[in-house]
């Protein structure tokens, strides 16, 4: 006989649930859209290295170095960048106020300002425009597709001429002269923001632009700020632009950082992308092929990468030490070579925090020797 025994029925194991033990990946390196920085010379334009107050440092084997003041203005254009770091900006205001200008410094200012016409307003939506398609990249997208698709004919958009401007905070040379009214016609903008960030900066220079409207039609100003160091502790800065047309209207704005003529990413950059630090070193590497496809050309030090020791240093000749290294055809520091020669730490641990590019031949990349001065990142 059998026996039939009933009793609680068990209810089906539960689907075990999957746990991954692996940690996302950091994603503390940003690709964004920048400017590059020009001077006209004729029909030439000079790429900036880097603004040092009003001097421009020009990117020539001589660094020339020109007072903004002698030159007839400033051309920038959008580019697409690479940083290893972020700064953030809070509680940015652009109010349009009224100044009056006096003293010794009216000659001067006047100089230097002057908003220049846009006069055709297709090539202000023209610009805007550009500024929509520079980055090929959805959110979903592939790294290494972007750095194939920006290659350096697809990077040129069109330039913008801009007067020069001289950005102003408690010089002295502006103000309200005695009888001014505060119902004035705006002819002036100040700009107000906190700057901030979580690695050491110790020459951060901050460049804006500003669309203004006018019974003319649209203009473009611009305003630049040597800020200094840069830290945790958030720094209010205010800069007065005065020059502009009585009546203007603020359209919109852009706010870029940098530190010695390297670009930061910073919370108001367009299409801004956060990536690993692999993810970054693809990106330089993939455009720099693109870029050299047929060509031969040396490794060298990636800049907008640059460690930061660099960033964080106060003169340049604290990494004024050649050095000589073995770079491999992917671009990884192999070695440091002539060990018998004793490297200051400082500069030792700066060359092994550096990213490079290797050497192409024909375009094709191949393990070579590089001889630099980590001290060439200052651009003096």
């Amino acid at each position: 006989m059998v026996a039939l025994v009933f009793g609680p029925i068990s209810a089906p194991a539960a689907t075990p649930v999957a746990v991954s033990s692996r940690a996302a990946p950091v994603r503390d390196h940003h690709l964004f859209v920048g400017i590059d920085l020009f001077l006209s010379d004729g029909t030439e334009q000079l790429k900036i290295n880097k603004l040092e107050g009003e001097v421009a440092i020009l990117d020539t084997l001589e660094k020339k170095r020109i007072n903004l003041i002698q030159t007839s203005g400033l051309r920038w254009k959008m580019a697409t960048k690479v940083s290893s770091s972020i700064v953030t900006i809070d509680d940015l205001e652009l109010a349009e106020t009224f100044t009056n200008l006096y003293g010794e410094g009216r000659d001067r200012i006047s100089n230097q300002l002057g908003v220049q016409l846009m006069a055709d307003q297709n090539l202000d939506r023209a610009e805007l425009s550009a500024r929509e398609g520079l980055l090929n990249m959805g959110s979903t997208g592939s790294i290494t597709d972007a750095g194939q698709d920006l290659g350096a004919e697809n990077q040129s958009i069109i330039d913008q001429a801009v007067a020069l401007q001289g950005s102003i905070s408690d010089s002295g040379m502006l103000g309200a002269a005695p009888g001014d009214s505060a119902d004035q016609v705006p002819n002036a903008i100040e700009i107000t923001f906190k700057i901030s960030s979580a690695h050491l900066i110790m020459d951060a220079h901050v460049f804006g632009t500003v669309v203004i409207q006018t019974e003319a039609g649209i203009r473009d100003a611009i305003f630049h700020e040597h800020v200094g160091k840069v830290d945790q502790t958030p720094k209010k800065i205010t800069i007065l632009q005065p020059g502009l047309p009585s009546g203007f209207e603020i359209k919109q704005s852009t706010i870029h950082v940098f530190n010695h003529g390297e670009e930061f990413a910073t919370n108001h950059s367009e299409k801004h992308y956060e990536l690993t630090a692999s993810e970054a070193v693809e990106f330089v590497r993939l455009d720099h092929q693109g870029n050299h496809r047929r060509d031969s050309v040396p490794a060298q030090p990636v800049w907008p990468l640059a460690p930061r020791e660099l960033h964080a240093a106060t003169h340049s000749r604290e990494f004024d030490f050649p050095v000589t290294v073995k770079i491999s055809a992917t671009g990884e520091l192999q070695s440091i070579e002539g060990d018998e020669l004793i490297l200051p730490h400082n500069v030792r641990e700066a060359v092994e925090n550096m990213t490079f590019l290797p050497a192409l031949e024909a375009g094709q990349p191949r393990e070579s020797i590089l001889t630099f001065n980590p001290a060439d990142f200052f651009k003096e």
